[in-house]
């Protein structure tokens, strides 16, 4: 279970990136 939580915050902290990857695009 804290294994299963681990990967979703990190997959919840790449699609963050992305957004703010998006945003910080001209």
């Amino acid at each position: 279970m804290k294994e299963k939580l681990l990967e979703v915050e990190r997959r919840r902290a790449q699609e963050v990136k992305q957004q703010q990857d998006k945003l910080a695009l001209p």
